[in-house]
């Protein structure tokens, strides 16, 4: 091994505290970022560890579900945080003594900040010279709570890449970290924040995150190919959607790549066997001048590419379509929320129902595959609000893939001030005990036994919508073979009453 200074970057366990059978087959791009400017700015050794990647059981990832009826996984989950004997932490643990960092970097967002506490526990436990640094959407938003613990040393906020490369600047002895914006930091116990760093407005000087992924990943070996197809096309959400705390890690100043680089980098992708690629953006396509003119250019120069992208209803129109369509769009993922106008309004979504649906039947017109997020359970929630998002689900059955979500109070969003002023939370509410497979109530109107035989219902309606929707797509595209293969053992009566609908075709 290298005498270089050593950084390893961990992404921690969270669904496999649920079930050790799950694998979360991709690269965090989060990671992948951060790791190709460090051996690029750097003389430092990096390894990333996804820790929600398990090598022996991808087998089966496509048949587990992570839903609301059962509550044994999220009691495993609790358990696997108490117990420090369970084989994942076994694994962080040969881990970080087999690779022997510096410094190890997690990147956590709040739902897995408890996992990441105890990677850090765990670090700490092997050498407490080890510096740790969180980073991630929980540092930005948390970085002052988070840094309580005595197993983290530094917090960053916002955007890492530059600041990562100062930080290990700095802890090299090269300049002080004084000098670090946009981190916190403790000096004998107390907390010192320095100011905030300046967003990257030239996305064009950011690396491309696969190169260098084979030196750096942890078993890249097991990984498949479409672990590495999430792009980032720009950074920036312009919307202010009261739930939601992107605007602290990326702002809502929207910032473009340049499309040229964009584009050299998909081709890159596509020279390592890269043809599907997935689109990460929070808000793809927000300015339609720059979309019009991506999509031509990837039209021309990568004919046969297929992607997929979440955008926003507002955006939706037939000539935005057709030309995403032409460009290789296949499908495309929407956030409805809710159902209703007046919880719409009140979560700032920009959108009434009424354009929601609409844009999702523009995208179905347009062949394209659609999948539908929604949210229910929001402070001012009541029964006839949610009865009112459940009709709007109903009116998309069989038409689209949907999601259904619980909400959580995020630190530091403005629902989350609502539910601690309202008494729906405490000043100790820990938002990583809670998440949609809790199935806990946040709202003021309906009580928690009733909402959870609600969200229970429309889960049911949603499983068995969905299933129909995947069983028509395999007909609609001559692909009903594999059908017992692919999971669906119990779909050969739904299939026939497809097929029958369908005028007899086979």
């Amino acid at each position: 091994m290298s005498e270089k200074q050593r950084i390893l970057l961990i992404h921690p366990p969270f669904y496999r505290l649920y079930t050790d059978e799950y694998s979360y087959d991709r690269y965090p791009i989060s990671l992948a970022y951060l790791a190709r400017t460090i051996l690029r700015d750097t003389d430092w050794d990096v390894m990333v560890y996804n820790a929600d990647f398990n090598k022996k059981n991808r087998s089966g990832n496509s048949n587990i579900k992570f839903g609301f009826r059962s509550g044994k996984g999220y009691q495993n989950y609790l358990a696997s945080l108490k117990d420090f004997s369970t084989p994942i932490w076994d694994e962080v643990r040969s881990t970080i003594q087999s690779y022997r960092p510096t410094v190890v970097g997690i990147s956590a967002m709040s739902p897995n900040f408890a996992s990441a506490s105890i990677v850090a526990q765990l670090v700490k436990e092997y050498d407490d010279q080890i510096t740790v640094i969180l980073g991630g959407p929980h540092a930005s938003t948390s970085g002052r709570d988070a840094i309580k613990s005595p197993c983290i040393d530094i917090a960053v906020r916002g955007e890492g890449e530059l600041t990562i490369v100062e930080l290990l600047q700095a802890l090299e002895g090269k300049k002080n970290l004084a000098e670090v914006n946009g981190i916190i930091y403790k000096v004998n116990g107390n907390q010192t924040e320095t100011p905030e760093r300046d967003y990257i407005c030239d996305l064009s000087t950011l690396v491309f995150p696969y190169e260098s992924v084979s030196d750096v990943l942890m078993d890249f070996q097991h990984y498949p190919l479409q672990a590495f197809n999430n792009v980032f096309a720009n950074r920036g959400c312009p919307y202010d959607c009261s739930f939601c705390g992107s605007r602290y890690i990326w702002s809502r100043q929207v910032r473009f790549r340049p499309i040229d680089h964009l584009i050299q980098e998909i081709m890159d992708l596509r020279n390592k066997g890269v043809n599907n690629l997935y689109f990460c953006d929070d808000t793809f396509g927000a300015n339609k001048k720059w979309l019009s003119e991506f999509c031509t250019a990837l039209t021309k120069s990568c004919p046969g590419l297929k992607w997929s992208c979440e955008i926003h209803a507002r955006l939706i129109d037939d000539k935005t379509l057709s030309l995403m369509k032409e460009a290789g769009c296949y499908k495309i993922e929407l956030g409805i929320e809710s159902g209703n106008n007046d919880i719409l309004k009140r979560i700032r979504k920009q959108i009434t129902i009424e354009d929601g649906l609409l844009a999702a039947k523009r995208i179905r017109d347009h062949g394209i595959e659609l999948h539908v997020y929604f949210l229910i359970g929001f402070p001012f929630d009541t029964e006839q609000t949610i009865n009112d998002t459940f009709k709007a689900i109903k009116s998309l059955k069989n038409r689209a893939s949907m999601s259904i979500s619980i909400f959580t109070p995020f630190p530091h969003t403005e629902l989350y001030e609502f539910c601690l002023q309202n008494g729906l939370i405490e000043d100790s509410f820990n938002v990583s005990l809670h998440n949609y497979a809790s199935l806990d109530c946040f709202c003021l109107n309906v009580p928690q036994e009733r909402f959870k035989e609600i969200a229970v219902e429309i889960e049911n309606f949603i499983d068995k919508s969905n299933h129909n929707y995947t069983l028509r797509r395999m007909v609609s595209g001559n692909t009903i073979w594999r059908i017992r293969e692919l999971g669906f053992n119990k779909s050969l009566g739904s299939l026939k009453k497809i097929l029958v609908n369908k005028g007899g075709q086979k």
